[in-house]
């Protein structure tokens, strides 16, 4: 990610303290690089609490794959079809808190994310956190943490940050292991897909607003407690 001018790196020590102890120390100022600012870096204490996170998936249809199998002399083995060069997929946006998922939609099928399509799931979101959480909507506002995707980073999206004065939590570059939708959400959407063949886009639907339901409150809450200690992993063994 591009250096900017008076930033505050917002993980490691201060997304680790805050889970720890509730409070968070002041991070070092990141030096600047020169280049222009992609996004509006929290000034605040990077607090779990206050964190929406957001990413989007490609849903295969056939989600079935082809497996080792050990096999006894003379056994037969188990028939999986070879998958299709061109599967059916629809992509989901999902965005979430450790209360919960605040809101999510499916695109057209076959139908990528555009700077155009996030603007307008941003201002969705935000309609239904001021409902779903009404108090971190008036007492403050939340820290965004989402990638360094294309659409997330685009002029488009970064004036509509400026216009709703939204901060965002700086993301590692080239880690998108280390954010929370990946490494949590959708590791665990993947394992509740495995092996099922869908028919339909709603079906696809059908299928992830039962996956969504079947979550625990505890399940949200670690995907987001979980991210200071990745962090600060990943800081460790730049370090060396």
């Amino acid at each position: 990610m591009r250096g900017v001018p008076g930033a505050r790196p917002a993980f490691a020590r201060g997304l680790l303290s805050v889970v720890s102890s509730g409070l968070s120390e002041e991070s070092d100022e990141i030096e600047s690089s020169g280049e222009s600012s992609t996004y509006c870096p929290s000034s605040r204490s990077p607090s779990p609490s206050l964190i929406v996170t957001c990413d989007e998936k490609w849903i295969l249809y056939d989600n079935r794959k082809r497996k080792m199998q050990w096999l006894t002399p003379g056994q037969m083995p188990q028939q999986c079809p070879k998958a299709k060069l061109t599967n059916k997929k629809v992509m989901v946006t999902v965005w979430w808190s450790q209360h919960g998922v605040i809101h999510y939609s499916f695109l057209r099928s076959g139908q990528a994310i555009t700077a155009d399509v996030y603007c307008a799931e941003f201002r969705t979101m935000l309609t239904k956190l001021a409902v779903k959480q009404p108090r971190l909507m008036n007492r403050s506002s939340p820290l965004l943490l989402h990638d360094n995707a294309r659409p997330h980073t685009a002029r488009e999206s970064i004036l509509t940050l400026q216009e709703l004065q939204l901060e965002t939590i700086r993301h590692p570059p080239y880690s998108p292991d280390l954010g929370p939708t990946d490494y949590h959400f959708f590791r665990d959407l993947d394992n509740y897909l495995r092996d099922k063949k869908i028919s339909s886009k709603e079906a696809v639907q059908n299928a992830f607003t039962q996956f969504v339901q079947s979550r625990l409150s505890d399940f949200y809450r670690k995907g987001i407690n979980d991210l200071p200690i990745r962090w600060d992993l990943m800081s460790q063994i730049s370090e060396t």
